[in-house]
């Protein structure tokens, strides 16, 4: 187990005294990110189409409607706005004991959404990929179980999450103390 965070790092680690915390930033897929996009372009496109071929000839038709269209479009603007931001504020919560794993998102809001949930004994592999995160894989009597957390990470801190993970995995709940001696600076 590494003696400190990594430098630069993007999550907060916390001993407890059943298990850890971890504090993760929140981030949406790059197909989210496209979808809302491509449908700020179909918006756009989709006005000029009706503003070209809109049949009303009048100078306050054409004005009203320029208006409305241009209204639309600020309006979903201002809404990719407000989801950046809060997406920039919600952050993924991992509560680590020697029984449970859980994974919540915790909006700014303070509305918390339970995401993922896997008892620590049940705990396989858990597999590193830079570009995707940690993918936890365990099995639940017959059923295979896997999620990825940790998205856009450094590869530094997803060594570091991994080896929290693998410190939860050896705590028992009969020590007296199973945090006792293990030091996080």
């Amino acid at each position: 187990m590494p003696e400190r965070l990594p430098a630069q790092t993007r999550m907060g680690v916390w001993k407890r005294s059943t298990g850890f915390e971890v504090i993760l930033p929140y981030s949406l897929g790059f197909v989210s990110w496209l979808i809302m996009y491509l449908g700020l372009v179909a918006l756009v496109a989709g006005a000029v189409a009706i503003a070209y071929y809109f049949p009303g000839t009048g100078v306050g038709q054409r004005l009203v409607l320029y208006c409305v269209l241009a209204l639309m479009i600020l309006i979903y603007i201002f809404f990719m706005a407000h989801r950046r931001k809060m997406v920039n504020h919600t952050k993924i919560r991992i509560d680590m004991t020697p029984l449970r794993l859980t994974v919540t998102r915790v909006s700014p809001a303070g509305v918390s959404k339970r995401l993922n949930e896997l008892p620590v004994r049940e705990i396989e592999e858990i597999c590193i990929d830079v570009a995707k995160g940690i993918k936890i894989n365990g099995q639940i009597e017959d059923l295979s179980y896997g999620f990825w957390v940790g998205a856009g990470l450094s590869a530094e801190d997803l060594h570091y999450l991994a080896c929290v993970i693998g410190q939860v995995t050896k705590l028992t709940m009969q020590d007296a103390n199973p945090l006792e001696t293990f030091e996080l600076r």
